[in-house]
């Protein structure tokens, strides 16, 4: 299975799937290869000069080889690229979204574990080892992981399948410590509704600075289902409205700021793997900051 035309690296730098990846470095890329969940033991090649992918799916389960076309991004790849065209910049196309419904559950634990942290540094390290089924509680100090024990067993009951029904998103957000910040990352990262956005501080500083919008008040939250469209503090909140700004591309262009953030300090040794030739993706924050005026002028 060939891909070409997606960076790999950039998609990855930004996605909750990342720990379920296995990554080695390559002279001109890395191997990708996917250690647990739906899909296991897909692996790939990425060459990162060329921008091509090729992908080994002989290992994956037959009945799983479905899921894989969400899991390597190919659903979301022609979204990135309609943006890309409408702005006439290239860089935005070579990027996506990857997500897995099948992994929801675990991704949701991935998500809780990257609050208040770095992501690269820590998240993935805590991550990987939950995924292996090391009890992280016990191993590591940070109360983040002490954390995830405690909401572990408010959420074992709760129904994460193939899609997010208003009962799941209901019964999440009656969880204490489950917010449309968590809700909105899974949307996007495990089920690929790009309408979500979780509004981080990097996406939240983007927005305030031009914006006078506050944050979200749970209750409407509930009361709307997280249909912030219908909310009547829809304009007033940011999630409401950065989904009523940018719509479909909300979750798209959230993803691609937080990516820039990352480019815009040293990179961790991850991250290098990742993206070995920063060039013309130091571009990538004044890109978005174009993005965000050029919706706002169709949005006036």
């Amino acid at each position: 299975m060939r891909i070409n035309g997606i960076h790999y690296g950039l998609t990855l730098m930004y996605s909750y799937l990342l720990p379920f990846f296995e990554i080695e470095e390559t002279a001109n890329g890395f191997i990708f290869t996917k250690k647990h969940g739906v899909s296991k033991g897909l692996k790939c090649i990425f060459t990162e000069d060329s921008l091509s992918t090729i992908c080994n799916t002989s290992l994956v389960p037959p009945s799983e080889r479905i899921h894989i076309p969400a899991l390597l991004g190919l659903n979301k790849k022609a979204l990135f690229k309609r943006l890309s065209n409408e702005l006439g910049e290239e860089i935005v196309g070579r990027v996506t979204l990857m997500y897995s419904p099948l992994d929801a559950r675990d991704i949701l634990e991935v998500i809780i574990l990257s609050r208040n942290t770095d992501y690269l540094r820590n998240t993935i390290k805590w991550s990987r080892d939950l995924l292996r089924g090391v009890n992280i509680s016990n191993v590591y100090s940070s109360y983040i992981p002490h954390s995830l024990e405690r909401l572990r067993n408010s959420l074992k009951g709760i129904d994460l399948s193939l899609y997010m029904s208003d009962n799941t998103i209901l019964n999440l957000l009656k969880v204490a410590n489950i917010g449309p910040k968590t809700i909105s990352a899974l949307m996007l990262h495990g089920y690929g509704n790009t309408l979500y956005a979780p509004v981080d501080r990097h996406f939240s500083k983007l927005l305030s600075s031009r914006f006078r919008v506050g944050e979200p008040l749970k209750k409407y939250c509930l009361q709307n289902v997280m249909n912030c469209l219908k909310c009547e503090r829809c304009l007033k909140c940011k999630y409401g409205f950065s989904m009523r700004l940018l719509d479909k591309y909300n979750g798209v262009v959230q993803s691609l700021n937080y990516t820039a953030s990352r480019l815009e300090r040293k990179l961790s040794k991850l991250e290098s793997i990742l993206l070995k030739s920063i060039g013309e993706y130091r571009a990538l924050p004044k890109l978005v900051n174009t993005i965000i005026e050029r919706f706002n002028k169709g949005f006036q």
